[in-house]
């Protein structure tokens, strides 16, 4: 609704969503969206690191086809995004604070870790990056900072 604000947006990811996943980790999310319908550990081929194959899945998701990580896209056209996402960019930040969440919730729970640090630093590194360009405040509320070349 066009009168929503972020912090009701962010109420109701944690409210009305069972699992938020991201596409930059799909397999991460699989595996953490199955731990949580199962609350046991996940298979092996889950695990940080893990090179075992993934099992074939149903493509309902034109994933292969298309690249839909905003860190491919060509300079100038990321500008244009900005411009068009600001909220959107904050909402993400929240989707990867709820999906490390989850990753930590797993790893506690059943000794495995699902979502490695570097890639997830990776992934903090590039929407902060979007997000810091259009908000000052960007990744304060999780723990992440913006920080401006001087």
């Amino acid at each position: 609704p066009r009168h929503a604000t972020v912090a009701s947006a962010r109420a109701a990811l944690e409210r009305d969503f069972f699992f938020v996943g991201v596409v930059e980790a799909m397999r991460e999310s699989l595996c953490l969206f199955r731990y949580l319908n199962t609350l046991a550990r996940p298979p092996d081929y889950c695990a940080c690191g893990s090179t075992a194959a993934f099992p074939p899945m149903s493509r309902t998701h034109a994933h292969d086809w298309y690249q839909s990580d905003a860190a491919f896209l060509e300079p100038g056209l990321r500008g244009e995004v900005r411009k068009l996402v600001p909220r959107d960019l904050i909402l993400y930040l929240h989707g990867l604070h709820l999906l490390e969440e989850t990753s930590s919730k797993c790893e506690r729970a059943t000794g495995m870790r699902v979502l490695c640090p570097a890639k997830r630093d990776r992934m903090w590194a590039a929407a902060l990056k979007d997000a810091c360009a259009v908000h000052n405040d960007g990744g304060e509320a999780y723990n992440h900072t913006c920080t401006y070349p001087s």
